[in-house]
């Protein structure tokens, strides 16, 4: 049955919870009662709305009829990917305390995307739409997240930015934190040139690390971090030891220093060869574990918010050292350079945790805290600075709008569910107004928690429907029990309406007697409801199971993978 779910708690484990039918409190009118909150087994969630058919506006293509350029532009795209930073962690956005210098004048010298959603609120899932333009729903990224141990991946028939960037001339290489699989689904098998850093989360392999939540050794479940230096995909060094007592161990106080050489490295030879370039990099910063200098004492810290701040610290000096580079390098003003995240803060930790502003719940949940990230774009002379753009956008966008702005078509056997904006960010018309809601006026928020993917809430406009919510990642002393309860579903209650951007914390909900309701929450179940229908999720790839051999290992041993060892050359961390 669809009233079987399965749901993350506020620590992560999962548990399943059967749905009861709600009784209908708020519902007077016999013809808005929801008969039973189980589906047929063919039926897709939210299920057929129980409102009298009612028009719901199509949405605009993929890509406009006439191209925004009659010439593409080409610019060399950096896109910087931070890991649970929430929407009120930046300066920019409005953070009174944390020392962002270089994301601040990004958004000074750029735009900042106020309304833009990651097309998931937890890593893997975010990431693969990120890549691939499409609902992570479609490409088997649910439920949950993949491990360094996972049998599976992104499937390799996918097609990722990357590949459709080198297809067209551009040289690729990523940075930091793919998320995405091992081994066979490593970055090189998926379109880039080069990879540089280990592909999991910082608690996903042990080091030297010994921030709160670290796993260190993690009692043999996972090995040593594994470190990719360039185009192969065999680690080029790991260590079972510590650093600094072992000098082949990896220092991840330092790891950022390798990073920088390393970005820094390719955008110079990509513009020695003059080469446009497409650079992803997706810093391990702020997941908790935190790493810093002041890991170990953090009274030493130099940022007002600790350990915490002090991370993110480190990605905005990444930021800053590649704008330095790309004016020296005199090609500033032919770069492209985008900052986002893949989810919201994670409300589990507390202060080590980031905040999410004035949006409600965080990681894990599909409140807007959750998805809603802080987003900025630059690009000199392009861009029109210290601008904020409060159009709907989304992670989803960016496969369709670099087709517009570098050439490349989009594959004709697939589905996308982002949409072209390079109009309303890039042109001089679209950041005047003209077209100022640009061409997405829609968002599907899909849980990635439930076994199947269920698409628990819509956005229209303004206006947001609730089917299910459910807490994750966030304790029971959280004062607001939305954030960590095990779920709701409002269904029977005709859903819960929002208007987000007049309550843009969802506190507000409103009453189904009002006008406001009757006129929206018929459209959008509708909405919904289309769209659930019109296609069917492919089996889970985050279900197909484990395995200690998986784990990326620079060496043939036993017992995998606390075996993996081999010494390093080249760089070393100082």
């Amino acid at each position: 049955s669809k009233a079987t779910v399965s749901v993350l708690n506020c620590i992560g484990s999962r548990l399943d919870v059967r749905m009861a039918h709600q009784t209908t409190m708020l519902l007077r009118m016999s013809a808005l009662v929801y008969a039973a909150a189980a589906l047929a087994a063919d039926e897709a969630y939210p299920g057929p709305s129980p409102f009298p058919k009612t028009h719901v506006p199509p949405a605009v293509a993929v890509m406009p009829a006439t191209p925004t350029f009659a010439k593409p532009p080409r610019p060399n795209v950096v896109f910087f990917f931070g890991d649970d930073i929430g929407y009120g962690d930046l300066g920019a956005f409005g953070n009174p305390t944390s020392g962002t210098p270089h994301l601040d004048a990004m958004a000074a010298e750029g735009a900042k995307l106020t309304q833009y959603y990651s097309a998931a609120s937890i890593c893997t899932p975010s990431r693969g739409s990120l890549m691939t333009g499409r609902n992570f729903v479609r490409l088997g990224m649910y439920p949950g997240v993949l491990s360094p141990l996972s049998n599976s991946g992104l499937a390799l028939n996918e097609t990722t930015v990357a590949t459709k960037l080198r297809g067209v001339g551009y040289r690729t290489a990523m940075i930091g934190k793919w998320h995405l699989g091992t081994r066979e689904y490593h970055p090189t098998h998926h379109g880039y040139d080069e990879y540089y850093g280990t592909p999991m989360t910082q608690n996903e392999c042990y080091s030297n690390l010994i921030a709160p939540g670290s796993t260190h050794k993690a009692d043999g479940r996972f090995g040593p971090c594994p470190w990719f230096n360039g185009t192969s995909d065999t680690p080029t060094w790991q260590s079972p030891g510590v650093f600094p007592h072992d000098p082949n161990a990896t220092d991840m106080v330092n790891v950022d220093e390798f990073y920088d050489a390393s970005a820094g490295g390719f955008v110079r030879r990509a513009v020695a060869d003059r080469t446009p370039f497409f650079l992803y990099f997706a810093s391990h910063h702020t997941h908790a574990p935190q790493f810093a200098a002041c890991q170990s004492d953090v009274a030493q810290c130099a940022s007002k918010r600790g350990l915490f701040g002090d991370s993110l610290g480190l990605l905005d000096r990444s930021v800053g050292r590649m704008h330095t580079l790309l004016a020296d390098l005199g090609v500033a003003e032919n770069t492209l350079t985008i900052f986002s995240a893949d989810n919201g803060g994670s409300l589990q930790w507390g202060l080590l945790g980031g905040t999410n502003g004035d949006l409600r719940c965080g990681k894990g949940t599909l409140f807007e805290g959750g998805v809603r990230v802080p987003t900025m774009v630059r690009w000199p002379g392009v861009v029109v600075p210290n601008t904020a753009v409060a159009a709907l956008t989304s992670s989803l966008d960016w496969m369709p709008t670099f087709a517009a702005l570098t050439g490349y078509p989009l594959d004709g056997d697939r589905s996308y569910d982002g949409w072209d904006m390079s109009a309303r960010l890039f042109t001089a018309a679209g950041q005047a107004g003209a077209g100022a809601a640009g061409r997405r006026d829609r968002f599907f928020y899909h849980s990635s928690d439930l076994h199947d993917g269920a698409l628990v809430a819509v956005r229209l406009g303004a206006w947001k429907l609730h089917f299910l919510t459910s807490g994750s990642h966030c304790k029971p002393t959280f004062p607001d029990a939305m954030c960590y309860s095990a779920g709701k579903d409002w269904r029977s209650e005709g859903g819960l309406l929002f208007n987000v951007e007049q309550d843009v914390s969802e506190v507000l909900p409103y009453a189904n007697t009002t006008a406001e309701y009757k006129q929206w929450a018929p459209v959008l179940w509708e909405m919904a409801h289309e769209y659930a229908s019109s296609w069917r999720a492919p089996p889970s790839r985050t279900a197909l199971g484990i395995s200690k051999e998986r784990f990326p290992c620079c060496n043939e041993c036993e017992p995998m993978p606390t075996c993996c060892a081999c010494n390093r050359t080249a760089p070393v961390f100082t």
